[in-house]
Protein backbone atom coordinates (compact mmCIF):
# COMPACT_ATOMS: atom_id res chain seq x y z
CA UNK A 1 0.00 0.00 0.00
CA UNK A 2 1.32 3.60 -0.68
CA UNK A 3 0.93 4.27 3.45
CA UNK A 4 3.93 2.18 4.10
CA UNK A 5 5.80 5.56 2.87
CA UNK A 6 5.26 7.14 6.27
CA UNK A 7 5.57 10.82 7.35
CA UNK A 8 8.40 10.26 9.35
CA UNK A 9 10.43 8.94 5.98
CA UNK A 10 11.04 12.40 4.66
CA UNK A 11 12.70 13.37 7.84
CA UNK A 12 14.57 10.26 7.49
CA UNK A 13 15.78 10.76 3.79
CA UNK A 14 16.14 15.04 4.40
CA UNK A 15 19.20 13.92 7.03
CA UNK A 16 20.77 11.47 4.56
CA UNK A 17 20.62 13.58 1.67
CA UNK A 18 21.74 16.95 3.51
CA UNK A 19 25.05 15.38 3.91
CA UNK A 20 25.86 15.06 0.19
CA UNK A 21 26.28 18.85 -0.21
CA UNK A 22 28.72 18.97 2.88
CA UNK A 23 31.00 16.47 1.26
CA UNK A 24 30.81 18.06 -2.34
CA UNK A 25 28.05 16.57 -4.54
CA UNK A 26 26.61 19.66 -6.41
CA UNK A 27 22.41 20.20 -6.28
CA UNK A 28 21.86 19.26 -10.08
CA UNK A 29 23.98 15.97 -9.61
CA UNK A 30 21.87 15.34 -6.17
CA UNK A 31 18.83 15.82 -8.24
CA UNK A 32 19.90 13.81 -11.15
CA UNK A 33 20.28 11.01 -8.99
CA UNK A 34 17.21 11.36 -6.97
CA UNK A 35 15.03 11.64 -9.88
CA UNK A 36 17.38 8.53 -11.59
CA UNK A 37 16.06 6.49 -8.51
CA UNK A 38 12.70 7.40 -8.24
CA UNK A 39 11.94 6.08 -11.63
CA UNK A 40 14.10 2.85 -11.36
CA UNK A 41 11.47 2.37 -8.50
CA UNK A 42 8.90 1.84 -11.39
CA UNK A 43 10.80 -1.06 -12.71
CA UNK A 44 11.42 -2.81 -9.46
CA UNK A 45 7.53 -3.15 -8.29
CA UNK A 46 6.27 -5.32 -11.20
CA UNK A 47 5.39 -8.86 -11.15
CA UNK A 48 5.68 -8.97 -15.15
CA UNK A 49 9.26 -9.42 -15.19
CA UNK A 50 10.94 -12.59 -13.90
CA UNK A 51 14.82 -13.29 -13.15
CA UNK A 52 17.40 -11.26 -15.28
CA UNK A 53 20.24 -13.00 -15.86
CA UNK A 54 23.49 -11.58 -14.76
CA UNK A 55 21.54 -8.07 -13.52
CA UNK A 56 20.70 -10.06 -10.71
CA UNK A 57 24.25 -10.06 -9.15
CA UNK A 58 24.68 -6.51 -8.82
CA UNK A 59 21.38 -4.56 -9.45
CA UNK A 60 17.98 -4.84 -7.37
CA UNK A 61 15.85 -6.01 -9.78
CA UNK A 62 12.04 -6.92 -9.77
CA UNK A 63 12.69 -10.10 -8.29
CA UNK A 64 14.62 -9.01 -5.52
CA UNK A 65 12.06 -6.00 -4.53
CA UNK A 66 9.46 -8.64 -4.53
CA UNK A 67 11.44 -10.57 -1.85
CA UNK A 68 11.57 -7.58 -0.05
CA UNK A 69 7.77 -6.87 -0.07
CA UNK A 70 7.23 -10.52 0.89
CA UNK A 71 5.68 -11.39 4.07
CA UNK A 72 7.29 -15.05 3.56
CA UNK A 73 9.22 -15.99 6.97
CA UNK A 74 12.13 -16.77 4.73
CA UNK A 75 12.18 -13.35 3.37
CA UNK A 76 11.48 -10.96 6.57
CA UNK A 77 14.16 -8.30 6.49
CA UNK A 78 15.49 -9.17 3.30
CA UNK A 79 16.84 -7.33 0.11
CA UNK A 80 16.92 -3.56 1.33
CA UNK A 81 18.82 -2.05 -1.46
CA UNK A 82 16.74 0.43 -3.60
CA UNK A 83 19.31 0.34 -6.79
CA UNK A 84 22.52 -1.88 -5.91
CA UNK A 85 21.87 -5.56 -4.11
CA UNK A 86 25.50 -5.96 -3.70
CA UNK A 87 25.12 -4.04 -0.17
CA UNK A 88 22.34 -6.85 0.92
CA UNK A 89 25.19 -9.24 0.25
CA UNK A 90 27.90 -7.63 1.59
CA UNK A 91 25.80 -7.62 5.07
CA UNK A 92 23.75 -10.76 5.18
CA UNK A 93 20.69 -9.32 4.41
CA UNK A 94 20.02 -10.80 0.84
CA UNK A 95 17.42 -13.14 0.03
CA UNK A 96 16.97 -15.04 -3.70
CA UNK A 97 13.23 -15.17 -4.85
CA UNK A 98 12.41 -19.15 -4.73
CA UNK A 99 8.82 -19.46 -3.91
CA UNK A 100 6.12 -17.46 -4.60
CA UNK A 101 5.89 -14.31 -2.57
CA UNK A 102 2.92 -13.74 -0.23
CA UNK A 103 2.75 -9.69 -0.32
CA UNK A 104 1.70 -7.70 2.70
CA UNK A 105 2.18 -7.89 6.54
CA UNK A 106 2.98 -10.93 8.57
CA UNK A 107 -0.11 -10.15 10.38
CA UNK A 108 -2.58 -7.73 8.29
CA UNK A 109 -4.12 -4.57 9.58
CA UNK A 110 -7.78 -4.51 10.40
CA UNK A 111 -8.54 -1.26 9.70
CA UNK A 112 -8.03 0.93 6.38
CA UNK A 113 -7.83 4.54 8.64
CA UNK A 114 -4.85 5.89 7.43
CA UNK A 115 -3.97 7.55 10.97
CA UNK A 116 -3.75 3.78 12.10
CA UNK A 117 -1.83 2.77 8.99
CA UNK A 118 0.98 5.45 9.53
CA UNK A 119 0.94 5.00 13.69
CA UNK A 120 0.07 1.18 14.73
CA UNK A 121 3.80 0.34 14.71
CA UNK A 122 4.35 2.91 17.01
CA UNK A 123 1.75 2.18 19.01
CA UNK A 124 2.44 -1.36 19.41
CA UNK A 125 6.17 -0.39 19.93
CA UNK A 126 5.45 1.87 22.85
CA UNK A 127 2.88 -1.16 24.26
CA UNK A 128 5.15 -3.30 24.35
CA UNK A 129 8.10 -1.27 25.78
CA UNK A 130 5.72 -0.59 28.64
CA UNK A 131 4.56 -4.30 29.54
CA UNK A 132 7.91 -5.49 29.04
CA UNK A 133 9.67 -5.16 32.62
CA UNK A 134 13.55 -6.15 32.26
CA UNK A 135 15.23 -3.04 30.59
CA UNK A 136 17.67 -5.16 28.57
CA UNK A 137 14.54 -6.97 27.42
CA UNK A 138 13.03 -3.14 26.61
CA UNK A 139 16.38 -1.98 24.85
CA UNK A 140 16.03 -5.34 22.91
CA UNK A 141 12.55 -4.26 21.51
CA UNK A 142 13.33 -0.76 20.61
CA UNK A 143 16.41 -1.68 18.68
CA UNK A 144 15.83 -4.89 17.92
CA UNK A 145 13.92 -7.02 15.46
CA UNK A 146 9.95 -6.54 14.86
CA UNK A 147 9.16 -10.01 15.80
CA UNK A 148 10.50 -8.93 19.09
CA UNK A 149 6.90 -7.41 19.74
CA UNK A 150 4.40 -9.71 20.69
CA UNK A 151 1.63 -10.35 17.96
CA UNK A 152 -1.14 -10.20 20.55
CA UNK A 153 -0.31 -6.25 21.21
CA UNK A 154 -1.88 -5.43 18.13
CA UNK A 155 -5.18 -6.93 18.07
CA UNK A 156 -5.54 -5.31 21.92
CA UNK A 157 -4.62 -1.95 20.55
CA UNK A 158 -7.15 -2.05 17.75
CA UNK A 159 -9.79 -3.36 20.25
CA UNK A 160 -9.11 -0.28 22.33
CA UNK A 161 -8.73 2.33 19.47
CA UNK A 162 -10.71 0.97 16.33
CA UNK A 163 -14.20 -0.06 18.07
CA UNK A 164 -16.32 2.89 18.36
CA UNK A 165 -18.12 3.07 15.24
CA UNK A 166 -21.40 3.82 14.10
CA UNK A 167 -23.05 0.48 13.04
CA UNK A 168 -24.94 0.49 9.88
CA UNK A 169 -24.49 0.82 6.41
CA UNK A 170 -22.47 3.92 4.88
CA UNK A 171 -24.98 5.46 2.54
CA UNK A 172 -24.29 5.62 -1.36
CA UNK A 173 -24.52 9.50 -0.91
CA UNK A 174 -21.55 9.12 1.38
CA UNK A 175 -19.68 6.74 -0.43
CA UNK A 176 -20.18 8.99 -3.43
CA UNK A 177 -18.71 12.27 -0.55
CA UNK A 178 -15.63 10.21 -0.39
CA UNK A 179 -14.96 9.93 -4.17
CA UNK A 180 -15.24 13.52 -4.51
CA UNK A 181 -13.29 14.67 -2.03
CA UNK A 182 -10.05 11.96 -2.88
CA UNK A 183 -10.53 13.73 -6.29
CA UNK A 184 -10.57 17.04 -4.78
CA UNK A 185 -7.17 16.50 -3.05
CA UNK A 186 -5.34 15.13 -5.51
CA UNK A 187 -6.26 18.06 -7.46
CA UNK A 188 -5.45 20.17 -4.74
CA UNK A 189 -1.79 18.66 -4.37
CA UNK A 190 -1.00 18.71 -7.84
CA UNK A 191 -1.88 22.95 -7.86
CA UNK A 192 -0.05 22.98 -4.26
CA UNK A 193 3.09 21.54 -6.53
CA UNK A 194 2.70 23.75 -8.94
CA UNK A 195 2.33 27.49 -7.22
CA UNK A 196 4.16 26.60 -4.26
CA UNK A 197 6.80 29.33 -5.33
CA UNK A 198 4.20 32.23 -5.19
CA UNK A 199 2.08 30.87 -2.07
CA UNK A 200 2.89 32.12 1.03
CA UNK A 201 3.80 30.28 4.24
CA UNK A 202 0.77 30.35 5.84
CA UNK A 203 -1.09 29.18 2.88
CA UNK A 204 1.33 26.22 2.01
CA UNK A 205 0.42 25.30 5.63
CA UNK A 206 -3.02 25.41 5.63
CA UNK A 207 -3.69 23.80 2.60
CA UNK A 208 -1.36 20.51 3.47
CA UNK A 209 -3.24 20.47 6.56
CA UNK A 210 -6.46 20.43 4.86
CA UNK A 211 -5.22 18.23 2.39
CA UNK A 212 -4.34 15.34 5.46
CA UNK A 213 -7.54 15.79 7.10
CA UNK A 214 -9.50 15.29 4.29
CA UNK A 215 -7.57 12.39 3.74
CA UNK A 216 -8.05 10.43 7.60
CA UNK A 217 -11.14 11.91 6.80
CA UNK A 218 -12.30 9.55 3.93
CA UNK A 219 -10.92 6.45 6.00
CA UNK A 220 -12.72 7.37 8.96
CA UNK A 221 -15.82 7.23 6.84
CA UNK A 222 -15.17 4.04 5.51
CA UNK A 223 -14.35 2.71 8.58
CA UNK A 224 -17.24 4.32 10.29
CA UNK A 225 -15.67 5.80 12.96
CA UNK A 226 -18.11 7.85 15.52
CA UNK A 227 -16.25 10.71 15.73
CA UNK A 228 -15.94 11.44 12.19
CA UNK A 229 -18.46 14.21 12.65
CA UNK A 230 -15.84 16.08 14.87
CA UNK A 231 -12.95 15.97 11.95
CA UNK A 232 -16.00 17.41 9.56
CA UNK A 233 -16.44 19.86 11.94
CA UNK A 234 -12.17 20.44 12.39
CA UNK A 235 -12.03 20.85 8.83
CA UNK A 236 -14.58 23.54 8.52
CA UNK A 237 -12.65 25.54 11.14
CA UNK A 238 -9.62 25.15 9.37
CA UNK A 239 -11.76 26.88 6.12
CA UNK A 240 -12.66 29.90 8.45
CA UNK A 241 -9.59 30.25 9.54
CA UNK A 242 -8.17 30.25 6.45
CA UNK A 243 -10.98 32.81 5.04
CA UNK A 244 -10.32 34.71 8.06
CA UNK A 245 -6.29 35.07 7.13
CA UNK A 246 -6.90 35.58 3.70
CA UNK A 247 -9.07 38.49 4.29
CA UNK A 248 -10.23 39.81 7.55
CA UNK A 249 -13.17 41.05 6.53
CA UNK A 250 -14.53 37.47 6.42
CA UNK A 251 -13.33 36.73 10.21
CA UNK A 252 -16.48 38.20 12.00
CA UNK A 253 -18.95 36.16 9.81
CA UNK A 254 -16.56 33.32 10.35
CA UNK A 255 -16.77 33.45 13.84
CA UNK A 256 -20.32 33.60 13.80
CA UNK A 257 -21.17 30.84 11.99
CA UNK A 258 -19.09 28.68 14.21
CA UNK A 259 -20.88 30.00 16.92
CA UNK A 260 -24.19 28.94 15.70
CA UNK A 261 -22.81 25.58 14.95
CA UNK A 262 -21.55 25.31 18.30
CA UNK A 263 -24.83 25.76 19.46
CA UNK A 264 -26.45 23.56 17.66
CA UNK A 265 -23.52 21.17 16.96
CA UNK A 266 -25.30 17.80 18.74
CA UNK A 267 -28.24 18.61 16.43
CA UNK A 268 -25.96 18.79 13.44
CA UNK A 269 -24.28 15.47 14.36
CA UNK A 270 -27.64 14.05 14.59
CA UNK A 271 -28.32 15.15 11.26
CA UNK A 272 -24.91 14.44 9.90
CA UNK A 273 -25.57 10.57 10.61
CA UNK A 274 -28.73 10.42 9.63
CA UNK A 275 -27.67 11.18 5.66
CA UNK A 276 -24.56 8.90 6.67
CA UNK A 277 -26.12 5.68 6.84
CA UNK A 278 -28.39 3.82 4.33
CA UNK A 279 -31.72 3.47 5.40
CA UNK A 280 -32.74 0.01 7.35
CA UNK A 281 -34.44 -2.07 4.93
CA UNK A 282 -36.96 -2.65 7.49
CA UNK A 283 -37.82 1.64 7.38
CA UNK A 284 -39.11 1.14 3.71
CA UNK A 285 -41.44 -1.77 4.69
Amino acid sequence: MGARVTILQSFVRLLFWCILPVIGFTAPMIVLMLLIHAVYQFFTHTQMVRKLGFLEYFLVTPSHHRVHHGSNEKYLDKNYGGFFIVWDRLFGTFAEEKEKVKFGLTKPLTSRSLIWQIFHVWVELYAAVILEKRWVNKLKILFGKPDLINPNIRKKAEIFFLTKKVKGKISDLFKQYIVYQMAFSLITVILLLYFSGSLKIWETYVTSIGIVLTLINCGAIMEQHKWVFHLEFARFVLLVIAVGFYDVQFIFPGVLVLSVFLVYYSSLQRFYFSRYLSPSPLNSI
